[in-house]
């Protein structure tokens, strides 16, 4: 469970939490400026596993590695609090925020370094890796993609 907060859900009673993470191309035209292509958006989430919630994310050029996936963490970990802030046209929080307990992955580069490992270690997060070609071990974060 996030050690963090979820406001306004109540406690989640029984089964451990799990956060999955998983990164997926944006299909359809590439990103183009009048300089030319910028290449196609990639969307990396972190999905707690009862809540639903996402609890973080990363939106960028850039595809998946280390520095994408800590940007995603490190959203997760930290409270919201500036969102309305950044962005007034949001209505409603991002109640959520904290370290995850287990984080569940697949088995990319990104997320079988060694990098990866020194940072859950330092963090306390456990690694969970699904087994290749297993999506349905990460079914939370799959069906969010659809």
């Amino acid at each position: 469970m996030f050690t963090g907060i979820v406001e306004e859900l109540g406690e989640v009673v029984g089964k451990e939490d799990l956060t999955d993470a998983a990164r997926f191309v944006i299909r359809g035209p590439l990103v183009t400026t009048d300089a030319g292509p910028l290449g196609q958006p990639w969307l990396t989430v972190l999905i707690d596993y009862y809540s639903r919630l996402i609890v973080g994310l990363c939106l960028g050029f850039e595809p998946p590695s280390y520095g994408v996936l800590m940007e995603a963490l490190r959203q997760a970990i930290l409270p919201k609090t500036d969102l309305q802030r950044r962005y007034p046209q949001v209505r409603g929080t991002w109640p959520c925020y904290g370290l995850p307990e287990t984080l569940v992955c697949d088995r990319g580069a990104d997320l079988i370094s060694k990098d990866l490992e020194a940072a859950a270690f330092q963090l306390g997060i456990e690694l969970d890796f699904a087994p290749p070609r297993t999506p349905h071990f990460k079914g939370t974060v799959e069906a969010f993609f659809g």
